[in-house]
């Protein structure tokens, strides 16, 4: 179970960000950051050192979130925050 909900969590950390900082919704971004996962984890795996491209995206992921919060906190624009992160999906 948790295993999920980390996965998750660093699915979700582009998406979070793109809310944030360029006001797309969270699932206008959410292919994206699974393609940029994708990217780094196939470079990494043709290097030949696909551990490392776990830790890089583990990394990025975390970086990207604390990016965002320092973002908003600066910003103080939460309300269109949320309303970009929580959509109805359609």
């Amino acid at each position: 179970m948790i295993s999920v909900i980390l996965w998750f969590t660093i699915l979700s950390a582009g998406s979070v960000c793109g809310a944030a900082v360029w006001k797309k919704r969270y699932e206008e971004m959410f292919p994206v950051t699974c393609s940029a996962i994708v990217l780094i984890l196939f470079i990494c795996g043709i290097v030949g050192s696909l551990k490392a491209g776990v830790v890089i995206t583990e990394l990025l992921a975390a970086a990207l979130y604390i990016f965002t919060a320092i973002y908003l906190i600066r910003l103080k624009d939460i309300q269109n925050f949320r309303k970009n992160l929580i959509t109805s999906g359609g």
